[in-house]
């Protein structure tokens, strides 16, 4: 895997053990979207849709009558990891910042670690 623009140096080729290296625009590591352009909006557009994708199939369990016990269950263990991934990188940017908030949603009772 190589990143980086291709316009601005075209003939540039690697070679490891005699085979070239691919040049790519974005490649998955380790769970996390690298680009060319090291933007985080491949990787934070990936984050939303697996977790819309995962709130769609609590508000299924949430309309089969699931218990409320069962429901934050599955909240932490199935959608909380998909956006803490994407929070701690809200965290690192927030320290700059001076107004931070935290707390627990009034309505679902879930502890909210982000700071603002």
């Amino acid at each position: 895997m190589l990143l980086g623009s291709i316009t601005k140096n075209p003939s540039l080729l690697l070679q490891l053990n005699g085979q070239p290296i691919e040049r790519v625009r974005s490649y998955k590591l380790l769970g996390l979207h690298v680009t060319d352009s090291l933007k985080w909006k491949e990787h934070v557009s990936s984050l939303c849709s697996r977790a819309t994708q995962r709130l769609h199939f609590l508000q299924q369990l949430k309309r089969a009558a699931m218990s409320s016990e069962d429901l934050l269950y599955y909240y932490q263990s199935v959608v909380r990891p998909v956006t803490e991934s994407y929070a701690s990188y809200m965290a690192y940017q927030s320290d700059t910042r001076t107004d931070q908030t935290a707390g627990v949603h009034p309505e679902t009772g879930v502890e909210n670690h982000l700071r603002w």
